[in-house]
């Protein structure tokens, strides 16, 4: 880009590849790279969102000025790296396939793969601490159920000092596409009340939409102790646990697996949101930016690196 050897349109045209020079975007001007990167209504709505900075009308410097100043930006430069990158390969997805995604979708795609650099770096880092002979370094990401089931992750969230808890959880096909979520405000229980309260909703919201092979992914080993089949019920969450076996009894195939926190970001996002709400109340949540992250991030396949014993 810095070079301009980039195939722009009107590259393209100079080399008589095409018969156009305009941007197939928006139509208004010549497709050169400052026209593709900083100039197209699609990219300043892009850069809007991303690294507004770089969308400013009065930067009057040269397009490989402005594209170093960024990319030597401590704070931005990863950011508005991927954003040059994806600006770019969205204009081809959209000249050579008609694919068109909007720049909003694009958007909170490159804010997803920040966290996978941003993660990536950190695990690194701590690798390079060297390990002792008692723990492994694993890769922990989420992952979808197999094909023909879904997932159902849930979690609890506890504010301190205030004791408020509150749950959230959200349904999953095998391509990792959401078919459902929720977050809900518990009031004041245990950390362990909420993880069970999570999925037992996630669980009874996976039957009522008519899924019949369900993958319970819950990162709380206390939790899934107490639901295990043939666990005692002698304390104080048993009205719960009776509820959730009685659930778990019916006609249908139901998978409990342990998963760490780190495969667990979307769900506790959405516990999280859960003490936004009022006491005692449950909200299916609809779509917004934190979530599309975290699905996003899912998506694509996010990882850390973490040190188990």
């Amino acid at each position: 880009m810095s070079h301009g050897a980039l195939l722009t349109n009107a590259e393209r045209q100079r080399q008589h590849l095409t018969p156009s020079s305009r941007c197939a975007r928006c139509k208004e001007a010549d497709e050169t790279p400052e026209h593709t990167f900083r100039t197209c209504k699609y990219a300043q709505q892009v850069w809007r969102q991303t690294v507004p900075d770089a969308a400013s009308p009065s930067d009057r410097r040269s397009l490989k000025d402005w594209f170093f100043h960024f990319l030597k930006h401590p704070a931005k430069q990863v950011r508005f790296g991927f954003t040059c990158w994806f600006l770019w390969r969205s204009r081809n997805d959209y000249v050579f396939s008609a694919i068109e995604e909007p720049s909003s979708k694009l958007s909170q795609r490159i804010l997803a793969w920040e966290i996978i650099a941003q993660k990536s770096k950190a695990a690194e880092q701590t690798i390079s601490l060297g390990r002792s002979g008692l723990s492994r370094d694993v890769v922990v990401g989420w992952r979808p159920a197999p094909t023909g089931w879904i997932t159902v992750n849930s979690d609890g969230s506890l504010l301190r000092p205030s004791e408020s808890t509150a749950a959230g959880g959200a349904l999953r096909d095998g391509q990792g596409r959401l078919l459902g979520a929720f977050s809900m405000n518990l009031g004041r229980c245990t950390i362990t009340r909420a993880e069970i309260w999570g999925a037992l909703r996630g669980l009874q919201m996976a039957w009522d939409s008519g899924h019949r092979r369900v993958e319970l992914q819950l990162d709380s080993i206390t939790a899934i102790s107490l639901l295990s089949p043939g666990s005692p019920t002698n304390h104080q969450h048993a009205n719960l646990v009776i509820q959730f076996r009685e659930l778990l009894g019916r006609d249908w195939e139901v998978v409990i697996r342990h998963i760490y926190r780190e495969a667990n970001f979307l769900a506790d996002c959405l516990a999280h949101k859960g003490h936004l709400l009022d006491p005692g109340t449950c909200s299916v949540t609809c779509m917004d930016p934190d979530i599309e992250r975290w699905l996003l991030y899912d998506s694509v396949g996010g990882f850390v690196v973490r040190e188990v014993n």
